[in-house]
């Protein structure tokens, strides 16, 4: 149970170097993350699939876009114009995305389907948000819930 494990908070990356230097037995790891921790012969315990349903959003405080909404709709028409490019050169974007992200273009193109690229949040999106925070909150990673739909943007 939770109740079995010590839960300790850390990013993806330090998660992932506390694991392969033996700090901690288990990690929280994604993408690219997970994929290379199970290619270097680590073994995958457990995933979320079934229990919630990964959801990312770009975010940012009530203060910055209050105060600077010129620029977070600069940063929404360029992830707009990425996705676009994206679309239109999808073998020059995943070969771009393998030798960024140091893996080979076998890895980056299994785990493309994985993802929807879109900037929309759906219905769907909401639903998983709310699932994972009540996830969040029973297994205490989080301490109070939020109302989602009133953080997006209209």
């Amino acid at each position: 149970s939770i109740n079995d494990v010590e839960f300790i908070s850390m990013g993806i990356s330090a998660a992932q170097a506390a694991l392969e230097n033996g700090s901690v037995d288990a990690a929280l790891l994604a993408g690219p993350a997970a994929y290379n921790a199970k290619q270097s012969g680590l073994h995958i315990v457990t995933t979320g699939k079934g229990v919630i349903t990964p959801v990312i959003v770009t975010a940012t405080s009530g203060e910055f876009y209050k105060k600077h909404k010129d620029v977070v709709e600069k940063f929404k028409k360029a992830q707009d114009e990425i996705l676009d490019y994206i679309k239109a050169n999808e073998d020059e974007a995943l070969k771009f995305t393998a030798e960024e992200t140091g893996l080979s273009i076998e890895a980056v193109n299994s785990m493309y389907p994985q993802y929807d690229f879109s900037s929309k949040i759906t219905a769907e999106d909401i639903k998983a948000l709310e699932a994972t925070q009540e996830f969040m909150l029973e297994s205490k990673m989080i301490e109070q819930k939020i109302d989602i739909k009133s953080l997006l943007l209209n």
